[in-house]
Formats: C-alpha cells, structure tokens, sequence
C-alpha cells in the first residue's frame, strides 16, 4: 500500500481538526493520549493523532528496529540518520504520518532510555507514565493513533507474544505447519 492510500485510509476529519488544532498549540500534553492496561505487563498508549503517536515513539522504535538489525546503540539515533533516511528529496517527512502503531519491550526501553540523552517533551511525558505504571519487566509499551482495530490487535499480539510463553509457542507452531 502506498503511503498516500494509507494515509486517505487511517485520516477521518477529526484526525486531520485534531492535527492542525495540535499545530497551533505544537506540545504534547496529557490530554492529547489516554493509557489503558489491556493486559497484565501490556499499557496502551492511544494519541489522537499519528504525529503525536509518532513524535514520542519514533526514537524508541528506531532504537529497537535498529539494534535488531544492526547493532547500534541509542547515541546512534541522530539527526544526520534521520534526515538521511526519512526526509524525501522534496522536504516531506512521512515517517510522522504514517506509522500508526508501535510496540516496545522493556528490554528495549530500559537500553534506550539509559543512552538516549535528552528527552523531546512527548518522549518525556510517556517514560514518566511508564515508570509509574510498570515497576519490573518483562512489560511491553504500545503506542497506537486513532481507533483502528486492527493497528490495536497488531500491536497486541506483539505484546503477546513477547509476553506469553504458551502464545508465542502456539504461534510459532502455526508458522512451521
């Protein structure tokens, strides 16, 4: 799917009033997320926009996608990458359009969270939440915009599969058949 179908299909016109009511008033406060515990070690983070979401996930999610893939570390997770890799010839950066679910372990966050550095404001308002809900992993953070069910029920099975022992088992079983 290309991302401007993507986009026509997640946008409705209260997510597009909500974005330009968020660029008037360009932080990220409590009120712009609600936090549920779908399940035990699993909180929810559910931001009324795709830029909100992805304004306090992305550096989370690349550390995690990068480690995974490469090996870096948090310090790793600059400017000069991002730009390189998300911001097309014509000055568009999609990558906080797009993306409308995230999911992070506890291993990943706590790795993150010791070499990040400085905090962006909406970074800093989910880590707090966090510390505050889950004391000791194994946990899983997920960060979803909107109300799209099926975005909620991938990132859930995430959650998991990470998190269950007896899933993640029963699902790999289903991959090998």
């Amino acid at each position: 799917m290309r991302a401007q179908e993507f986009l026509v299909e997640r946008w409705t016109a209260r997510t597009v009033r909500d974005y330009f009511d968020s660029k008037e008033n360009n932080r990220v406060s409590r009120g712009d997320f609600t936090v549920s515990r779908p399940f035990d070690q699993c909180i929810m983070f559910r931001f009324k926009t795709v830029p909100d979401l992805t304004r306090a996930f992305f550096r989370m999610a690349e550390y995690y996608e990068g480690n995974r893939y490469t090996g870096s570390t948090a310090q790793d997770i600059d400017m000069a990458d991002f730009l390189d890799n998300f911001v097309d010839r014509s000055g568009s950066v999609d990558y906080f359009k797009f993306w409308d679910g995230f999911n992070i372990t506890d291993q990943s966050f706590e790795s993150w969270l010791k070499g990040v550095g400085k905090l962006g404001q909406a970074e800093q308002l989910v880590v707090n939440t966090v510390k505050k809900s889950l004391k000791r992993g194994p946990y899983s953070i997920i960060g979803v915009a909107g109300n799209t069910t099926g975005t909620d029920d991938h990132e859930l099975f995430h959650a998991m599969y990470y998190l269950r022992p007896a899933y993640r088992r029963s699902v790999n079983k289903l991959m090998r058949e």
